[in-house]
């Protein structure tokens, strides 16, 4: 079988002269069947998403749900985080991942944590 997932972009800025348009799909295939996700709690400590059964990174899917926080996605290069995406209050990113250690942290926490949504599949 092949192209299991469709991506989806629709993206618009129309700001006073400001106008931009993105729109495109794409098809991929899931080569396994393994794929980890659910609802994790992140705080300001850089924390480590467990990708249990999943041994080769594909496409992900992510989500803040925690209104007024920010969240970063990222890896980390020795003992320092480098954040690569911001997440927002409800904010979705679906991105292929280039790694099996993907970490996050919240810089604007609520309550000290953010409720982080995702969703990972094995290449």
């Amino acid at each position: 079988m092949a192209d299991e997932i469709a991506i989806g972009i629709n993206f618009a800025v129309n700001k006073g002269s400001l106008k931009f348009t993105y729109n495109n799909s794409a098809r991929a295939t899931l080569t396994n069947d393994p794929a980890v996700g659910g609802v994790q709690n992140i705080s300001t400590t850089t924390e480590s998403i467990s990708m249990v059964d999943v041994s080769t990174a594909g496409w992900s899917v992510w989500n803040n749900l925690t209104n007024g926080s920010k969240a970063q996605l990222g890896a980390m290069s020795g003992t320092t985080f480098v954040p690569l995406v911001q997440l927002n209050y409800n904010e979705p990113c679906a991105l292929r991942l280039a790694t099996t250690s993907p970490h996050m942290r919240v810089t604007v926490p609520t309550n000290g944590t953010a409720a982080i949504q995702f969703q990972i599949f094995s290449e």
